[in-house]
């Protein structure tokens, strides 16, 4: 067949698979969004800064590898210690390349990579001494747990930016990514701030009052990462909650042995963290309902 004179779209990612994405943002920069997305959450800002938008990258490179860093800098070799599962030998090669184990550091990919590079693995006596120390206290290490777990987070809401950018979109008045940031901090704000009061106020309070209830049950204390790391990782999605308990709740003392009511308070401020998914999600969206969306 002959394919002389026939136009094809320059950056066509998949063909077959995804449409062409010039196709539907006729002014979307010369990156694909699954790009745009990869070198964000690689390099923090990376893909801002190619895109034109050099504030944003630097805030973004600021705010994920800062809060990293210091969180890091609180923790140190701890922070490994909080690792979801310990892979099999089939695949500890990769994990200890990509930590995706990690949870929820693991998007800021730049940074997990770096600290598990830096981790010396101990062998059996020296797991077992880092497991003893590792139930002992560290001053500050609330904190620490809460800012290097908010920077995976933050990256995913950087991510998003990008790759609204790599499509062309451009929002009237509201970004979607500061949007779904703002959710996840305080749930609820996204909505209100998009014009949707009274859907953030329900929503918003309805993940509170779980939150809160979980913290009543447990006696304040039911928010603790080096304890309770798999309930830790879904209270990690209520941001203003997991940090108020960071910088007080937290530092609560737990009795042994635990009791039964305890219980219910891990898994409510989890619950809690999980309903605040549905609600970053939503906000993330409503803004299109809200306002359209306008090509750049």
């Amino acid at each position: 067949m002959d394919c002389r004179g026939v136009a094809f779209p320059k950056d066509v990612f998949l063909v077959g698979v995804f449409p062409p994405v010039r196709s539907r943002y006729p002014h979307a920069p010369h990156m694909t969004p699954t790009t745009a997305i990869l070198l964000s959450l690689l390099v923090p800002g990376s893909a801002h800064a190619m895109l034109g938008k050099p504030v944003r990258a630097l805030a973004a490179f600021a705010v994920t590898v800062g809060m990293f860093l210091v969180g890091y800098l609180i923790l140190e070799d701890r922070l490994m210690q909080v690792r979801l599962f310990q892979p099999f030998d089939a695949i500890a090669w990769m994990i200890r390349w990509v930590p995706l184990n990690l949870l929820p550091e693991a998007p800021n990919l730049g940074c997990t990579i770096v600290a598990s590079l830096m981790h010396e693995l101990p062998d059996a006596a020296g797991r077992a001494e880092a497991m003893r120390m590792f139930r002992l206290a560290r001053p500050m290490e609330h904190f620490g747990f809460w800012l290097t777990g908010s920077s995976g987070l933050l990256a995913c809401m950087f991510a998003a930016d990008a790759h609204g950018l790599a499509l062309g979109q451009r929002l009237r008045e509201h970004n979607r990514a500061f949007i779904a940031g703002v959710s996840w901090f305080l749930p609820g704000s996204g909505h209100y701030l998009a014009g949707q009061k009274g859907k953030g106020l329900l929503m918003g309070g309805a993940v509170i009052l779980v939150f809160v209830l979980g913290l009543v049950f447990s006696a304040g204390a039911g928010v603790d990462r080096g304890h309770h790391d798999a309930y830790w990782i879904c209270q990690s999605f209520f941001g203003g909650g997991t940090l108020a308990s960071a910088l007080g709740l937290g530092q609560l003392e737990i009795p042994n042995p635990i009791p039964v009511r305890y219980s219910l308070g891990y898994t409510l401020t989890a619950v809690a963290g999980l309903m605040n998914i549905v609600v970053i999600i939503d906000a993330y969206s409503v803004v299109d309902q809200s306002e359209g969306v306008a090509t750049a």
